[in-house]
């Protein structure tokens, strides 16, 4: 298989996700060093996932319990919020 990653070149975070679409385990790159707030949603809006005040540089967050489809990862730091969309197998 061959996989992309969403890949934010950005001031304030310097955040990618990868990878997309994913089946198990997603990373998500943090190279600033912002504390960043992370909640993973479905389309429904529901939240899936909940971190915050996430220094890492990386994080992986395990969705095998995540049923297939698209999910919206917020990102939010204090002075900006970022939203990218991720495709679960």
């Amino acid at each position: 298989y061959n996989y992309t990653g969403i890949i934010e070149n950005n001031s304030i975070y310097n955040i990618s996700c990868y990878p997309n679409p994913v089946t198990n385990n997603l990373t998500i790159r943090n190279l600033s060093r912002n504390k960043i707030d992370i909640v993973i949603y479905n389309v429904l809006g529901e939240q899936l996932y909940i971190a915050q005040n996430v220094s890492e540089q990386a994080l992986t967050v395990n969705l095998s319990s995540i049923n297939p489809g698209t999910l919206l990862i917020k990102i939010k730091s204090d002075q900006q919020v970022s939203t990218y969309k991720l495709l679960k197998l």
